[in-house]
């Protein structure tokens, strides 16, 4: 299912930035990716523990308790 949805997204992405590339120039393009991927670095970045994934149980060296 993963492979489902990230192979078109290649293809999208590159649609978007080619886009936005003539539209607003190729510096603000770069700009929106870099942008993008902060966002989704920063989604990643919230603790596991609020999708309901104990870490301890998942990796068993990750143990904030010890």
């Amino acid at each position: 299912m993963y492979r489902f949805w990230r192979d078109p997204d290649y293809a999208v992405g590159a649609l978007v930035a080619g886009l936005m590339a003539d539209a607003l120039g190729l510096r603000w393009a770069i700009l929106g990716a870099g942008v993008l991927t902060a966002l989704s670095g920063l989604v990643v970045m919230q603790p596991m523990e609020n999708f309901g994934v104990d870490r301890a149980r998942i990796l068993p060296a990750f143990d904030p308790r010890r």
